[in-house]
């Protein structure tokens, strides 16, 4: 049986929302739907930080150092050595280098979610870049956006082969090829004006050669959720 979906943030602390637009409420909830998508499951004082980031409430930095603050005082798991190294690896483990210096899986996760989350947020308000203008420089400029807080790699193209459950993304010097053929898909659609069904068609294909490529070592998905490649049902209008 499927889980049931969990509910969208205005719903369930519809308190928290009454002083935000209607603009920024599609931000802050676009943005917790793609960060959950990744696996995670924010609590109120995150859905909290979000919307006081969409009004401009407080210092991004502040909020930063809290949430690494938090991290570093959860629990470390034991866990067994890695004999050897692995590129983008911290030395001896399974966890991503970051910039916190954290070598504990869930204490990099705890403030790795609300971190990028804020950097999803901004991405989803700031100006809105036309379509047409998706390419791979915005593509590799948005995830260096979202993820560089936590990984000092964020924005650069991955340097090593990539496949799960024996199926390989493309290779690293097909990258860029893979990556044009994004933009033409983004480009040659109508976004705005495109039928239902041509809308789930041209979707498919932009996701599909996207997710070949996995541009990135991590997270490559997040960094295309804002890119106004989709549209609202109310507004009916690009993201």
């Amino acid at each position: 049986m499927t889980a049931p979906a969990a509910p969208r943030p205005a719903a369930r602390w519809p308190e928290l929302f009454a002083d935000l637009t209607d603009g920024q409420t599609h931000a802050v909830e676009q943005t917790v739907a793609a960060e959950r998508l990744e696996g995670w499951r924010p609590r109120r004082e995150h859905v909290t930080d979000l919307v006081a980031l969409a009004t401009c409430d407080g210092s991004h930095a502040d909020r930063l150092a809290r949430w690494r603050s938090e991290a570093a005082a959860l629990p470390v798991a034991g866990r067994r050595r890695l004999a050897l190294p692995r590129p983008y690896l911290v030395t001896g483990t399974s966890v991503l280098r970051n910039n916190f210096g954290f070598r504990d899986g869930g204490q990099l996760r705890e403030v790795e979610f609300p971190a990028t989350a804020a950097r999803l947020l901004q991405a989803h308000l700031g100006a809105a870049t036309p379509v047409r203008s998706v390419d791979a420089e915005h593509i590799l400029r948005l995830h260096g956006q979202v993820f560089g807080d936590v990984f000092g790699w964020a924005g650069q193209t991955r340097f090593v082969e990539l496949s799960k459950n024996g199926d390989a993304f493309a290779p690293v010097a097909a990258i860029g090829r893979y990556l044009r053929e994004v933009e033409i898909a983004v480009a040659v659609t109508d976004w705005p004006r495109v039928d239902p069904g041509r809308l789930a068609y041209a979707l498919a294909a932009v996701y599909a050669t996207y997710n070949h490529a996995h541009p990135f070592r991590y997270l490559y998905f997040l960094a295309l959720c804002p890119s106004r490649v989709t549209r609202s049902r109310k507004h009916r209008e690009t993201l």
